[in-house]
C-alpha cells in the first residue's frame, strides 16, 4: 500500500477499502520502539486493521528501547526485525536501498 496513512490520523481515501480484501496486514518502519504507538504509521495502519478483524504483522529494520510496548499492545499479531540473524558486517550494510528489499524478502519468507 505505500506510505498510505498520516500521521495526523488522516486515512489514505482508499486504505479501509483495501484493507478489507486482504486477509493479513504487514506494516513497517525503520526502527521499531515506544515511539511507534505514539501514532506512527504502523500504529494506525494496525489500529484500522484490527476494527476490520485483520492479523497484523510489523516488520522494522531494528528494535528500539521499548519495542516489547509494542509487541504487548495488542495492535501487533508479530513484529520482526529485518536484521535478526544477521551478522555484524551485514547489519552495517542492512539499511542501505540495495540491501534492504533483500533483507525483507528474507525476513518475510522466513516468518510467513
Amino acid at each position: 500500500l505505500g506510505d498510505v496513512y498520516k500521521r495526523q490520523g488522516e486515512h489514505h481515501p482508499h486504505l479501509k477499502e483495501k484493507i478489507k480484501n486482504v486477509d493479513l496486514v504487514i506494516t513497517g518502519e525503520g526502527r521499531m520502539d515506544a515511539q511507534t504507538l505514539m501514532g506512527k504509521t504502523p500504529a494506525g495502519v494496525a489500529k484500522l486493521a484490527k476494527t476490520q478483524k485483520k492479523k497484523v504483522v510489523a516488520f522494522a529494520g531494528c528494535f528500539g528501547e521499548g519495542i516489547e510496548q509494542c509487541m504487548e499492545s495488542g495492535l501487533f499479531d508479530a513484529c520482526y526485525s529485518i536484521t535478526d540473524g544477521l551478522s555484524e558486517e551485514e547489519r552495517g550494510r542492512a539499511m542501505q536501498t540495495e540491501c534492504a528489499m533483500q533483507n525483507m524478502e528474507r525476513a518475510v519468507e522466513e516468518k510467513l
